[in-house]
């Protein structure tokens, strides 16, 4: 008869005794082997609600006799960083039969060299586990859920251990004694408790600061000089942690309490990993308001401008208007200096944020302070470029065309290209418009939806009605489908194209013809101008989405959705996914279309559109600072 391994009996042995150290209630499960964990074990409280939480478990299990085998295993390295991504903490379990005794650590306790492919785990009489201090597991796994899952409440429980630092003094007692006095003088934020209960272990060894959450995110200093400087070390260790489980308002808290911002500020080290955070939280205010104090520092400005740039997307009344009265203080403290130079950026940059928020004709304003200010806005293309924007916004093309062109003789840029032919579009000069419009699509590997379809719905709109140019009456073509005309449909559209070939009325009626005849090509295209004339219309950009199905231009379909998207976000998705279910299509073909729909949406729907925010290079040139952040990282990299 076939004999069972004994290395076999050993390992269910040790899986045996093992569920024995845990407390009964709870739930303790074998997985299979080819995952390379043995046991998933679920924690139940005392009062038997299961809690959620878990660990795992890898049994290494032997009978050997020598201490120094028992006391010693390996793992692979890709295993150790395999275990590392899990939500869950894993322990790696020794199991030793001749003394029937258990040791135990957690894999993020491991330390390891880089240099090897196996690494080894080295145990010794701290690790024993047994049925006294089987809770200490419960503890851990509670702080590596509250750190990973960023489940932290105040106060934050914090261990100091002090190595060979005298900063403190030199018994190390009355040092901890003393950081924890300080500490708890000011707020009540931090506790200091003794493991396992800590969150958080502060290790000082010489001039060395660490600060370690429970093994998973570690930051290191090795400046500490001074006790003031080890005491904001361990606030900004800490915060940077915070920020790190996404807990940013609790990371500003911890930094305003304690009063640690100044001492960010002046250290540049920490500015990317504090000052991004501290800007997106309620304490945007008092971080605007201490950073203006440090007006000479170039590093500081960058990164206030490039967080400020992404604001595009706040959505609280309250913190936009901080963030312009903080442009508003610049122009004004520049004024004060008598600094030109200055107080134009600031004028410039303000006229920026203006745009954003729609306030165009105070942009303008704005941009023309700036031009007064200082003489260098008269010889920059994208002032022009600005400014024609603002322009076509407030529906004035031609001036918008003619301030697109200048910036285009001052520098050709292939985005002003589109802009130039979109505008000319606008202000009926089709022809020149097309024209532009191909020059574009010739010269960008990577062209905007938007203007592919422009191009596509221009082109056609030439073919059909031949038209160069037109001097355009839009309130014209709208009294045309005014209620009460005894003209059809076909000789109302025919009529408003007279009065103005881009009424986007006209085009999604004569879409809705084209419909109706089975012309799905025309009809998409048609669908495509009136979502093209009024960007908003979600329902336009549905039907141009559906009716490329079945067309000999179905690859457009894929720039409808982009720009569909880039208009109206979720309202385009909700709509054109409602047409879809009405549609009646296979189901396999109808999911087909609302994965690819997904799909693209996906690709786009987390990318922010940029503020532009301009500065002094130090030459006299007044340049997008993103140009001057990637010049100085270009730079680091040589070095």
């Amino acid at each position: 008869m076939p004999k069972r391994p004994q290395q076999h009996q050993i390992e269910d042995e040790s899986i045996s005794r093992f569920k024995l150290l845990l407390p009964k209630h709870w739930i303790v499960r074998e997985l299979p082997k080819d995952y390379g964990i043995d046991l998933q074990v679920g924690l139940v409280d005392s009062n038997e609600n299961v809690t959620g939480k878990m660990f795992y478990v890898q049994l290494k299990a032997t009978d050997a006799k020598d201490d120094k085998i028992i006391k010693k295993v390996s793992i692979g390295r890709d295993k150790k960083a395999f275990y590392g991504n899990l939500d869950s903490p894993i322990s790696v379990v020794r199991y030793s039969r001749a003394t029937n005794t258990f040791y135990y650590k957690w894999v993020n306790h491991i330390k390891d060299r880089e240099d090897r492919k196996k690494i080894t785990i080295e145990f010794d009489d701290n690790n024993i586990l047994n049925e006294e201090n089987s809770l200490d597991l419960e503890m851990y796994v509670d702080r590596f859920h509250e750190i990973r899952k960023g489940e932290l409440k105040l106060p934050l429980k914090v261990e100091i251990l002090i190595q060979n630092n005298t900063l403190f003094g030199s018994n190390p007692v009355t040092a901890e004694a003393a950081i924890e006095t300080y500490f708890r003088n000011i707020s009540s934020m931090i506790d200091f408790v003794r493991r396992p209960n800590n969150q958080f272990t502060i290790s000082l060894k010489k001039k060395v600061v660490i600060i370690n959450a429970s093994e998973l995110f570690t930051v290191t200093f090795h400046i500490a000089k001074r006790r003031d400087e080890v005491l904001y070390y361990i606030i900004v260790g800490i915060a940077m942690i915070l920020n790190r489980i996404k807990k940013p308002d609790l990371s500003a808290q911890l930094i305003f309490k304690y009063s640690a911002l100044d001492f960010i500020l002046k250290n540049e080290i920490f500015l990317e990993m504090i000052v991004p955070y501290l800007i997106k939280t309620d304490y945007l205010e008092e971080t605007l308001r201490a950073i203006e104090t440090y007006e000479n520092s170039m590093t500081i400005q960058f990164m206030t401008l490039s967080v400020l740039r992404d604001i595009v997307q706040e959505t609280n009344p309250k913190r936009r208007l901080i963030i312009k009265e903080y442009w508003m203080s610049r122009v004004k403290k520049a004024m004060e200096l008598g600094d030109s130079k200055s107080t134009a950026l600031a004028n410039y940059n303000l006229g920026n944020f203006c745009k954003r928020e729609g306030e165009y004709l105070k942009a303008v304003n704005f941009y023309q302070k700036a031009r007064k200010s200082h003489s260098i806005y008269d010889g920059q293309w994208y002032f022009y470029s600005d400014l024609g924007g603002v322009f076509f916004e407030l529906k004035r093309f031609r001036l918008a065309a003619k301030l697109y062109k200048k910036s285009l003789d001052l520098k050709n840029q292939k985005s002003v290209i589109a802009l130039y032919a979109d505008s000319l579009m606008f202000s009926g000069q089709y022809a020149e418009a097309l024209h532009n419009f191909e020059l574009y699509l010739n010269n960008d590997e990577m062209p905007k939806s938007e203007f592919v379809l422009a191009h596509y719905g221009l082109s056609y709109m030439m073919e059909k009605y031949a038209i160069s140019v037109q001097n355009r009456s839009s309130n014209k073509a709208d009294d045309v489908f005014k209620k009460g005309s005894t003209l059809t449909i076909d000789e109302q559209i025919q009529l408003a194209f007279t009065y103005d070939l881009l009424s986007d009325i006209a085009w999604y009626n004569k879409a809705a013809k084209h419909i109706e005849r089975g012309q799905k090509e025309d009809a998409a295209v048609s669908f495509v101008m009136a979502g093209l004339l009024c960007t908003g219309d979600s329902e336009a950009w549905a039907n141009a989405t559906l009716s490329f199905l079945n067309t000999e231009s179905l690859g457009l379909m894929y720039h409808a959705i982009r720009a569909a998207y880039f208009f109206n976000r979720e309202s385009f998705v909700t709509e054109v996914l409602s047409k879809l279910t009405e549609s009646k299509l296979p189901e396999n073909r109808l999911k087909s279309i609302k994965d690819s729909i997904f799909a693209i949406v996906d690709d786009i729907k987390y990318k922010k559109e940029e503020a532009t925010v301009r500065i002094d290079d130090g030459t006299g040139e007044f340049v997008d600072f993103r140009k001057i952040v990637l010049k100085a990282l270009n730079e680091k990299e040589r070095l």
